[in-house]
């Protein structure tokens, strides 16, 4: 049975850190930019987490933005060192669950009251929206959905079952993305059922 995985918290530089080669994670330029940008302005509030030998298991693209800004290999950045070097498992593991297995979900309700434009400057734009859009349809595909059915005629869909129960639906959407989600649905970008937004807004009387 491997050692009990510990954390030690420490300052080491960017060149002693070696990126991980599988890293399925990648980062756009506006994302990048907006990185680079938050590290500047407020420091490094997130940590690196890296293996005895340096191996990176957690921040891939924090080195990256700050290699292609041209750091110096010296540059100090923080980072928490694991006690012993990370199995395949657990490093794929950490991968994943860092980014999307045990974080937080936004309270669209808390943040109704939030700066929009801060918001927006600080991520929650429409460019994260179409990603948003994207990944669900990666997502679905990823994890066997059922084959695609084309809703584009709702109505006729509806029309042809015996006995269906409609359903009424809530979507509480901050105001600053109402256009771009409606937009998101009247063009059915759902990769899994293509054409259901369509049908969706002609039910609710939008389209």
């Amino acid at each position: 049975m491997s050692e009990q995985l510990d954390w030690t918290s420490e300052t080491t530089t960017l060149g002693a850190i070696e990126l991980w080669e599988r890293n399925p994670k990648y980062m756009p330029k506006d994302r990048a930019e907006r990185l680079l940008n938050s590290w500047d302005e407020m420091g490094q509030y997130q940590t690196i987490a890296v293996g005895p030998d340096g191996t990176c298991h957690d921040g891939h693209q924090r080195v990256n933005v700050l290699r292609a800004a041209g750091r110096p290999t010296d540059y100090p950045v923080k980072v928490l060192r694991s006690n012993r070097p990370l199995t395949a498992a657990e490093q794929e593991r950490i991968v994943i669950e860092s980014s999307v297995g045990t974080v937080g979900t936004l309270n669209w309700d808390a943040l109704s009251g939030w700066d929009a434009g801060k918001l927006q400057d600080w991520g929650l734009d429409a460019s994260t929206l179409t990603t948003w859009g994207e990944q669900y349809g990666e997502l679905a595909a990823f994890m066997g959905a059922e084959e695609e059915v084309d809703y584009s005629d709702f109505d006729e869909e509806l029309a042809a079952l015996d006995g269906y129960e409609e359903n009424n639906i809530i979507l509480t959407v901050p105001e600053m993305y109402r256009e771009q989600v409606i937009d998101w649905l009247s063009n059915g970008e759902s990769k899994t059922a293509p054409g259901l937004g369509k049908g969706v807004m002609r039910r609710c009387g939008l389209l």
